[in-house]
């Protein structure tokens, strides 16, 4: 540990507590002085051996030719003397470095562009590499010496430092360059969090509303529902924000939700919104909802107006609006009518809006199943590999796995689809939370029936700590029901009327 101690910038060790021997030792080793007995006792009474203090002396005393004059004035106890200490580092940098050190002090990470928007001097790599020469607790956080952050400590000093110097609608102002800088680099997390911080609750939840298709698009509906969880109540009066929570209902099969969600959605729009894509989103949903209640007729005329409305850019609505729109062509009885479609409409399409392209695919997958076209089916399934492969969509890429593995178990090929379900189930936080728990259960199935009972015993506790990580009931039911038709298989009766 003593050996350590000269390597003043391991951040290990700025959490430390020193003895008073360790603290003559840092000194000696960090600016080469020697104080006497009384100014070290003082140094040690009144900062603890906290070392982020001491560091901070070593960088005040370098402009300080006697060291127990220093020493000597360290009254008050820590908290005084962080900003004692900051404050005479602070007075003996430039006043552009100064500036710089506070105001990105509202950062937890930090590069040179960034640096660029928050500080006057409007040079972030000279701040940084003076920064980092200065040894001011900066911290590279990448090999290639991009990002940065400051040691927590010493953060926590530069805010207060920031706040006795600007008032509140300044630093607000700080935030909302930081907010609008991350959110131009497409880093939407870091953006709502300064606009909160900035006490802009509205800018925040516009970030959201301009950035929420795109996710969508791109199947990252999760990334959404981690947004969503940040905003405050505002965004129960945004038509946008709760379509995006139908969204995350609907992505998790949360079908109950949708109605009520869809029924809040409408006296929140105006005229102006119908027609847009807005207004196809919405119509969407609610045929999604009428389809999984078994209205098959009343859901696709919801469909019509969906595709009418819907811009052939927004590639993940009208790929599922095409989807459901061919299975409630089947749920009426239309199979053939179904396939057409999806077919012409594969035809028109080109695989690169991988998107949308696998939506449509997944309709005629799910149209071949529920006509027991198992061949069919399991050809689509591999089409949608292939295109969500080449997209590196991993949400479709487990979907495939899942669907390709339900199509080999009713052909009893319980080899290939127990490997099917074991890829689909090892992307279980990225897959559908039902056919991620319908794919260990698969799996489960498929290793009782070759009769590997211990594997398969193995695969149900893995089912049972997703269920109860998942916390959702309808998910556990499943999973006791799952159990249940397991002991029955195995002749335990007993255990089943539990």
């Amino acid at each position: 540990r003593q050996r350590a101690l000269g390597q003043v910038t391991d951040i290990r060790l700025l959490d430390l507590r020193l003895s008073q021997a360790e603290t003559r030792l840092l000194l000696q080793k960090t600016v080469l002085v020697e104080a006497s007995e009384t100014a070290l006792r003082n140094l040690d009474r009144e900062l603890e051996g906290w070392v982020v203090g001491l560091k901070l002396a070593a960088l005040a005393l370098r402009h300080f030719s006697d060291s127990d004059e220093l020493f000597s004035r360290f009254r008050g106890g820590t908290r005084e003397m962080q900003a004692y200490l900051v404050g005479e580092v602070l007075d003996s940098l430039p006043s552009q470095l100064r500036d710089c050190l506070t105001r990105t002090a509202i950062l937890n990470r930090f590069c040179a562009p960034l640096c660029d928007a928050l500080c006057d001097s409007g040079n972030g790599q000279e701040f940084l590499r003076s920064a980092y020469n200065e040894n001011l607790f900066i911290i590279p956080l990448d090999s290639g010496n991009e990002w940065f952050r400051y040691h927590h400590l010493f953060q926590e000093l530069l805010q207060r430092e920031l706040t006795s110097q600007l008032d509140e609608a300044a630093i607000s102002e700080l935030h909302m360059k930081a907010s609008q800088w991350f959110e131009e680099h497409d880093y939407i997390d870091e953006a709502i969090r300064h606009a909160l911080a900035a006490g802009n609750e509205l800018a925040a939840v516009e970030v959201v509303e301009r950035h929420r298709r795109a996710q969508l698009d791109a199947d990252n509906w999760y990334a959404i529902e981690r947004w969503l969880e940040m905003l405050p109540p505002i965004r129960e009066q945004r038509p946008e924000l709760l379509l995006a929570r139908a969204w995350i209902a609907y992505e998790r099969h949360q079908i109950l939700d949708l109605p009520d969600l869809v029924q809040r959605i409408f006296p929140l729009l105006d005229e102006s919104a119908e027609g847009t894509p807005l207004w196809g989103e919405l119509h969407f949903l609610k045929g999604a909802a009428l389809y999984w209640s078994g209205d098959g007729k009343a859901s696709h005329e919801c469909f019509a107006i969906a595709q009418d409305c819907l811009g052939t850019e927004h590639q993940l609505f009208l790929g599922l609006t095409c989807l459901l729109d061919g299975l409630s062509s089947h749920m009426c009885g239309d199979y053939q009518g179904a396939v057409d479609t999806l077919q012409h409409q594969l035809r028109q399409a080109s695989s690169q809006q991988s998107t949308y392209y696998t939506r449509l695919l997944s309709g005629l997958y799910f149209a071949h199943m529920m006509a027991g076209n198992l061949a069919s089916a399991r050809s689509e399934a591999v089409r949608i590999k292939t295109v969500a492969t080449s997209g590196r969509i991993q949400y479709t890429m487990a979907w495939s796995s899942y669907m390709q593995a339900c199509t080999y178990l009713h052909r009893c090929d319980l080899e290939q689809a127990a490997g099917h379900f074991s890829d689909a189930a090892e992307h279980c936080y990225i897959l559908h939370r039902i056919a991620a728990i319908e794919s260990f259960i698969g799996l489960a199935l498929c290793q009782h029936l070759m009769r590997r009972h211990e594997e398969a015993d193995q695969t149900l506790k893995k089912l049972q700590n997703f269920a109860t990580e998942l916390n959702d009931p309808s998910c556990l039911d499943i999973v006791r029901s799952c159990q249940a038709r397991f002991d029955v298989l195995r002749g335990n009766q007993d255990n089943s009327m539990l």
